[in-house]
């Protein structure tokens, strides 16, 4: 799973040409939606929840298992290389991983559920 958008832009975007837009439908957009997880995940826009990661489409490296962060840090790709990497993530507009310091301490995080109508999508 950590590898997912390094993959897709490595092979779809830098490899084949699928435009970015596209790539970002596939695995933010239509995700939410398919999850019933509200206006404010999947896209950006004001009010949206600000989750994004910054990729460098120009840094190449090599993935190693001291780079995974998984609950289990196996992966098929360990050794594969790519030729882009996430730089940083945010969640809800906060930094939680940088590439040069690793997993960061984490915001308090909210529990997302599907919405079905007459209910919200959001725990406190």
């Amino acid at each position: 799973m950590q590898s997912t958008l390094e993959l897709m832009l490595d092979e779809g975007h830098l490899k084949r040409g699928l435009p970015l837009p596209q790539l970002a439908r596939l695995l933010s957009g239509a995700p939410a939606e398919r999850f019933g997880l509200g206006p404010t995940k999947g896209r950006i826009a004001p009010g949206c929840d600000a989750d994004l990661a910054l990729v460098d489409l120009n840094a190449g490296y090599t993935l190693q298992a001291t780079d995974l962060y998984q609950r289990h840090p196996v992966s098929p790709y360990v050794g594969r290389s790519f030729r882009c990497r996430v730089k940083m993530t945010l969640l809800r507009g906060r930094v939680v991983y940088s590439c040069g310091e690793g997993l960061l301490p984490r915001p308090a995080g909210r529990e997302c559920s599907p919405v079905y109508p007459g209910t919200a999508n959001i725990h406190m």
